[in-house]
């Protein structure tokens, strides 16, 4: 076992699986803390920023975001609806600063929401010439 050890220290992969399991590490750190507050819309959109793969990668900040909640059958969807700024936007003085956003998605338990549906129409601005 110790031979097995010292193999996968060496080739790197004890950190890498270290990696892997950090994921489910902070959902069950969070579920031991008691979870999220899905029913604030401040909570679930610093959420959806943090760990969505869209939102998280392409969006910066948000203004006027909306969330409208749906509850039937046991489980509550939501649509989230407001504009964004690109994200690390290498020009400020770009004509297209950001997305209009709807994003439709499902609270899965008191740890997890997830999105199911992303539309971004982007948004330019017309320069007068």
């Amino acid at each position: 076992m110790r031979q097995v050890a010292a193999v996968l220290r060496r080739s790197g992969l004890i950190s890498a699986l270290a990696v892997m399991g950090a994921a489910p590490c902070a959902a069950w750190a969070a579920q031991a803390q008691g979870g999220f507050d899905f029913n604030s819309d401040a909570v679930l959109v610093k959420f959806l920023m943090r760990d969505d793969v869209v939102m998280s990668r392409v969006l910066a900040s948000c203004n006027r975001l909306t969330v409208t909640r749906h509850k039937a059958s046991g489980h509550t969807t939501f649509i989230l609806m407001g504009f964004c700024l690109i994200k690390d936007n290498p020009r400020a003085d770009l004509d297209c600063p950001g997305y209009d956003v709807v994003a439709r998605g499902e609270i899965d338990d008191n740890v997890q929401a997830t999105l199911r549906k992303v539309s971004l129409a982007l948004v330019c601005v017309k320069r007068p010439r």
